[in-house]
């Protein structure tokens, strides 16, 4: 998912992107967006195509193996640059900051290194890096269930820590947002919630090399890095 915010007459926007319902995902009673957007800043919503409340490709509906990669990194970046061209021309805007998260830090520091003139601040907020490819074939598409995906989000993460950095309430929360993503997710038990493997397919073949390429396009800007223990 992307995350476009704007401040009305300012050259000024942030855009978020990532894989899961987060950024608007109330929890006790406030999202981050809505933190955001209560400093004043307007805030739009992208899903790329297959993902989230976006239009699953109809090839979604064939076994995963017969369906060709969808959402495909390059397919996202047309899907991103689409939203950022969107917003710059309805708030009248010249430049906005970018933020990514995972697989969105690719698709926003891929489109930024491209197009630096129109992105001003960029941000990568647990950043795909390292990634080797594996030669092996992927699916069109793939099925998990939210306790899969979990496990992944809280990879890395102390166990005697995982309740306190996640409480049980907020992974209801959060389970019951994604799958009312996919319409079809209860068909199966438990439900199994379908996203595009155009990324997978990607990495499998030549991981792109996001932290050079953004590097080499933006170094002009000026640069800084933090990290945090966490989770990816």
């Amino acid at each position: 998912m992307a995350y476009l915010l704007s401040i009305a007459g300012s050259d000024r926007s942030i855009l978020r992107f990532g894989r899961y319902p987060v950024f608007d995902l109330q929890l006790d009673g406030l999202s981050w967006a809505d933190h955001i957007a209560a400093r004043g800043w307007d805030v739009w919503l992208l899903d790329i195509r297959g993902f989230g409340r976006s239009t699953r490709p109809p090839e979604m509906n064939l076994p995963p193996e017969d369906a060709p990669p969808l959402a495909t990194t390059a397919e996202a970046w047309r899907d991103f640059g689409a939203a950022v061209e969107f917003v710059l021309e309805h708030r009248g805007l010249t430049r906005l900051n970018a933020l990514g998260w995972s697989w969105g830090t690719i698709i926003s520091g891929g489109w930024t290194a491209a197009n630096p003139g129109k992105v001003d601040r960029l941000v990568l907020f647990g950043p795909a890096w390292g990634l080797r490819s594996t030669g092996a074939k992927t699916t069109g598409y793939t099925r998990w269930t939210t306790a899969e995906a979990l496990e992944r989000l809280q990879a890395g993460a102390p166990a005697d820590q995982r309740a306190q950095l996640n409480p049980a309430y907020w992974r209801r929360a959060w389970k019951e947002a994604t799958v009312a993503t996919d319409d079809q997710a209860h068909r199966h038990d438990p439900p199994q919630v379908r996203s595009p493997a155009g990324a997978s397919s990607d990495i499998a073949v030549a991981p792109p090399r996001t932290g050079r390429s953004i590097g080499l396009k933006t170094s002009a800007r000026r640069r800084s890095s933090s990290r945090v223990n966490g989770t990816h």
